[in-house]
């Protein structure tokens, strides 16, 4: 049995050696995904605006992206990076305890992050609609959205089928997930719901989302052989794994940092101009991020073989996962551009109606960073591979405090162009500030080049190698 657990650990790894093909093969699963669930995310939210209208569906905008986006992003752990790190390390030399205790702790990391997020969502939530003068009804229900992050206990599990190279399983939960969304809102649809309904519906899915990814990861496991993974000591493991506390501080900064950044101007055009206003700007993101949210599917797959041909000194190959990668993916953007540039006043006027047609300026110019954000997707993942984390993090601080007056200052001048002028200056100069940062890796690489065994030594490399 421990010889099929180690053969197991290890089938996930050694697949497919070519660097390109194997970007390529993953990355083409999380697309087909990804394309899927953004089609069924964009069908649900074109029927919840043409039911509900700009105001009521703005508040839907506000309330899911303030829980699932904002709070959930500023307390999670993002413990898949320090997972995939250190798991791989495990895997690689063949040990399923330290293995099993390192996804124990990323587990119970997860849980401590839910809590403490669904407290905090909760206790929020219920003074605004004091504040607000909520009634009853929407009170309670808006108060229930912070069960969909107390339950939400999806990194780790979501490490664990990306370092078995479970990206269809992956791709699969996506589709699943976002269809599952859109039935339940087609029924409620078609029965006429109010505003009600839908933040039920748009609850229950989210939670039943993540529990789909939940189960399949620890499916995997014990499809692998790995058992009682919850059963697992965890005494001792930050000693076994001595950076492992650094990388989740890290790591989990940055990445909320990012992602609350890119969530909060709903809420900052909410305040500004107001619910109806807001569920204008969602349909603005919802359109311009169909095409946006592949870059997420690239960014995942290509990380972990540019850490390792960096490590490995491997510069032909290293290059090539650079330059070939992001010309298709700036090339998809702009087709996209140049498409909605076309079509999409009528694709507006035949999907949320004549009410949201105003969104049609506004999407042209969001998707203008996004054509940016896909043209430069792996910078972050470049750095991580030079061991130059610090660098993501500084960027992403730098960018919020330059952002959020940007963004209110434009919105007030602009209205909702404002914002999306707001945020394609935010994307260039995020972009323009990793590009710097990676010339001066490449520059440092050039005159100081000590060998692998003192790379991993040091740290300087592979201690933050995260997938």
């Amino acid at each position: 049995m421990r010889r099929y657990i180690l053969a197991s650990m290890s089938e996930g790894l050694n697949r497919n050696q070519d660097a390109v093909g194997r970007v390529y093969g993953h990355a083409g699963l999380l697309v087909a995904g990804s394309i899927g669930a953004s089609l069924l995310g964009l069908a649900s939210n074109i029927l919840a605006a043409r039911r509900l209208g700009p105001g009521s569906y703005g508040f839907l905008a506000l309330l899911s992206t303030y829980a699932f986006s904002i709070i959930y992003g500023l307390v999670s752990f993002q413990s898949w990076q320090a997972l995939i790190h250190f798991g791989a390390k495990a895997l690689v030399e063949s040990k399923p305890d330290d293995f099993k205790g390192l996804i124990k702790f990323g587990f119970l990391l997860d849980m401590a992050s839910a809590f403490a997020g669904g407290t905090l969502c909760a206790t929020s939530l219920y003074i605004f609609a004091r504040l607000k003068g909520w009634d009853g009804v929407t009170t309670e229900i808006a108060l229930l959205f912070s069960l969909g992050i107390f339950l939400r206990l999806t990194s780790s599990p979501t490490a664990v089928l990306r370092l078995f190279d479970r990206f269809d399983l992956l791709a699969l939960q996506q589709v699943a997930a976002a269809a599952l969304r859109a039935a339940c809102v087609v029924i409620i649809y078609v029965g006429k719901a109010g505003l009600s309904a839908f933040l039920v519906v748009w609850l229950v899915t989210e939670i039943a989302g993540c529990w789909m990814t939940t189960l399949l990861g620890f499916w995997e496991l014990r499809k692998r052989g790995l058992k009682k993974v919850l059963r697992s000591p965890v005494r001792g493991i930050t000693l076994r794994f001595p950076a492992l506390w650094k990388f989740f501080i890290i790591s989990n900064l940055q990445v909320s940092l990012r992602m609350a950044v890119k969530e909060v101007d709903i809420l900052v055009i909410g305040g500004l101009l107001g619910a109806a206003a807001a569920g204008v700007y969602k349909i603005v993101r919802q359109f311009a991020r169909a095409i946006g949210r592949l870059e997420e599917a690239m960014r995942q797959a290509i990380y972990p073989d540019l850490s390792k041909k960096w490590a490995g000194r491997d510069s032909a190959e290293f290059r090539n996962l650079l330059w070939n990668p992001a010309l298709v993916m700036a090339g998809l953007g702009i087709l996209a551009w140049v498409g909605f540039l076309a079509l999409g006043r009528s694709a507006l006027r035949l999907t949320v109606g004549p009410n949201f047609e105003t969104s049609y300026a506004p999407i042209l110019v969001y998707l203008a960073g996004v054509i940016v954000s896909m043209a430069t997707f792996h910078f972050p993942s470049i750095l991580l591979a030079m061991g130059r984390p610090g660098d993501i993090l500084q960027a992403s601080v730098v960018g919020a405090i330059g952002y959020l007056p940007l963004l209110a200052w434009l919105t007030r001048a602009r209205g909702i162009i404002g914002a999306a002028l707001a945020f394609v200056a935010y994307q260039t100069l995020w972009s323009a500030w990793l590009g710097v940062k990676i010339r001066k890796g490449f520059a440092l690489a050039g005159r100081i080049k000590p060998a692998p065994a003192v790379l991993e030594e040091e740290g300087a490399v592979d201690s933050w190698t995260a997938g």
